[in-house]
């Protein structure tokens, strides 16, 4: 893949964008990132070739800046909204993405992903024909129900309904979330979240883990993420073959893409998907075993190279672990423990989204 002297440009910055950039940085290319925040408080953008101080919503103005720069290449991370505006950019001027215009919309549109799965005959939760508080007097229902934004992502203006009370407040609630202004209201399953993470290269499945989280026992504040499921055998072999099926029929071939499920009775209930790598980083782990790092091949994909992956498995790397802390709503005093938890020599990466002094949401 001749790299030398492309420019590629970094739309929005993540906490997977640094590696992207050194990739980017060790195949010769020229960088730009555009985001909003000034040069002084970006570290990457101070290492950049060029910093644009621009909002990246402002499509118009990026497709003029990007073609005066004469970009080769657009990259938009793991951010939904950064690659909402990489896939617009891409078409105007007539770029790779990696994702087709099916998977996009899947990705975006929970209710279309779900329609796609049954097709492809995937076990979905029951929904529900719900566009305002009034229309929940046509069902009987059986609690708990999910409600959530039909576009939204990283669960925002989702709420579990215990009772109709809850369920009339969080209709509104996700509606505000939603750009679309629609709904999914469904049954909610109890059980293990499934995370399937799959990477695709020529309409070749690169690979395909069965990841899931359990609840931490002895600290309720946490959970553990394991690579690979103990069923994953079983699930290879059932869910597996359905699973290539969607993505033939989203005309998928390339770039990462995941699935997310909950495990209740024994079976599968998929709700949602993305056509993207994770953002807890859970396709690390996975790239370390089979010897290729998958945010370096979206940055090849972004510059159009359709050469094949070639893996090696690692059984050294067999076994691997996240460990997550969840937070409370409120502003952090204080963080303890920090240092040593990077100094711990079985640590492989580690990701921290607050500091002192910062705010963290309820979403």
């Amino acid at each position: 893949m001749k790299s030398q002297g492309k420019k590629i440009l970094f739309v929005g910055v993540d906490q997977s964008t640094k590696i992207a950039f050194e990739y980017a940085r060790s195949l010769g290319l020229y960088i730009i990132i555009a985001d909003y925040y000034p040069v002084e408080e970006s570290p990457l953008k101070q290492m950049a070739d060029e910093a644009w101080m621009v909002s990246i919503l402002d499509i118009d103005l990026l497709e003029s800046m990007a073609r005066k720069a004469e970009i080769n290449a657009i990259f938009g991370g793991c951010s939904e909204i950064c690659l909402d505006v990489v896939i617009e950019l891409a078409h105007r001027l007539q770029l790779p993405f990696y994702a087709s215009d099916e998977g996009w919309k899947a990705n975006r549109n929970k209710n279309y992903f779900k329609e796609e799965a049954r097709k492809a005959g995937l076990l979905v939760p029951n929904s529900y024909d719900i566009r305002s508080v009034e229309d929940v007097k046509n069902y009987k229902f059986h609690y708990p129900i999910i409600v959530k934004p039909i576009d939204s992502c990283a669960r925002r203006g989702i709420s579990v309904c215990q009772n109709e009370e809850e369920l009339k407040e969080a209709i509104p609630q996700a509606l505000s979330h939603s750009a679309l202004k629609e709904l999914v209201v469904e049954d909610f399953h109890f059980g293990e979240e499934i995370l399937l993470a799959l990477f695709l290269k020529n309409g070749k499945l690169i690979y395909d883990n069965f990841i899931y989280l359990k609840g931490n026992s002895n600290r309720p504040d946490s959970a553990i993420q394991y690579m690979e499921h103990p069923k994953s055998a079983s699930f290879h072999a059932e869910i597996l073959p359905k699973v290539k099926d969607l993505l033939e029929q989203l005309h998928m071939k390339d770039g990462a893409v995941f699935l997310q499920g909950i495990f209740s009775e024994e079976q599968i209930y998929f709700f949602e998907m993305g056509c993207r790598y994770d953002g807890l980083f859970g396709w690390y782990n996975i790239s370390r075993r089979l010897g290729f790092n998958t945010v370096h091949e979206m940055v090849k994909l972004a510059l159009g190279d359709q050469s094949d992956i070639i893996t090696h498995l690692n059984e050294e790397e067999n076994i691997a672990v996240n460990y997550f802390i969840w937070m409370n709503h409120g502003k952090i005093s204080r963080l303890e423990g920090v240092d040593a938890l990077k100094n711990r020599k079985d640590m492989i990466i580690h990701l921290q989204r607050y500091g002192v002094g910062d705010t963290a949401s309820d979403v």
